[in-house]
């Protein structure tokens, strides 16, 4: 007698491919296929929420402006460039070390140019993560 229902070999079909799907997102999510999940230096993981150069860079420009107040009391010279390392924004603990979105084993450096222009403060940051990523304009002189 079909009414025009699911049968059983229908419900055990559908319920299959379900379980398929759910396995293969599983595997895609554990092994960090979408870019969620990264691998830190110590074998663990961890959430990756700097996952591009953009954000790094963000994330030097806020750090800079917290040492311009911690150092400068943000009174900066007219027309007078700064250049802030992040090798020095790291030892101040504003900001934790960067590492490259491509291979997280190598260490990105960097610096950010502060200027004060008609009273209105100026961050540009520039960044080098060894050979995957350098930013349109870095000078590696103020990256000592």
């Amino acid at each position: 007698m079909n009414n025009g229902g699911w049968g059983l070999r229908v419900m055990i079909a559908l319920c299959a491919v379900l379980v398929g799907a759910l396995l293969i997102v599983v595997i895609l999510i554990s092994t960090g296929f979408f870019g969620l999940v990264k691998t830190n230096n110590k074998g663990g993981s961890q959430i990756d929420e700097s996952r591009t150069y953009n954000s790094m860079e963000l994330q030097m420009i806020n750090a800079s402006k917290k040492y311009i107040k911690k150092f400068y009391n943000n009174e900066l010279e007219e027309n007078d460039p700064l250049y802030i390392r992040v090798s020095s924004l790291q030892n101040e603990k504003l900001m934790d070390t960067l590492y490259d979105v491509k291979d997280s084993s190598i260490e990105c450096s960097g610096y950010v140019k502060v200027i004060k222009i008609n009273k209105e403060t100026k961050y540009e940051s520039y960044m080098k993560c060894g050979s995957n990523y350098t930013s349109e304009g870095y000078t590696a002189r103020f990256d000592g």
